[in-house]
């Protein structure tokens, strides 16, 4: 026998599913590419961290995270440049990500642009 609060609580989940916005492959796509290059970026296994933040950031262009990544490795391969642009576009998109800010005045020191 099931009571009215079972019934009331399988309808608005089932409600919540119906209008939940649909994940489109792109955004698993680009996750997964994102895990793939974080887990390459802790092994040091800078070259394939790239191409997999690289292809996150192409499927996910809002992915603030893998720009902070992809500066990470741009920073341990001597690109500052490459790194304070990722970080730049980071903290465009989330201001207080405060990891991009410190990030940035490394790679900014490595450019030699101290201010």
């Amino acid at each position: 026998m099931h009571n009215s609060h079972d019934v009331r609580g399988v309808a608005v989940l089932s409600l919540a599913l119906l209008l939940a916005p649909p994940i489109h492959a792109e955004q698993q796509d680009a996750e997964g590419h994102y895990a793939m290059g974080s887990v390459a970026l802790m092994e040091g296994q800078l070259d394939q961290a790239l191409e997999h933040l690289n292809q996150a950031i192409a499927l996910n262009p809002r992915h603030v995270e893998a720009y902070y990544k992809r500066g990470l490795v741009y920073s341990q391969t001597d690109h500052p440049r490459e790194a304070v642009e990722d970080f730049d576009k980071a903290l465009a998109m989330s201001p207080r990500m405060a990891k991009a800010y410190t990030a940035r005045a490394f790679a900014r020191e490595a450019l030699g642009d101290l201010d």
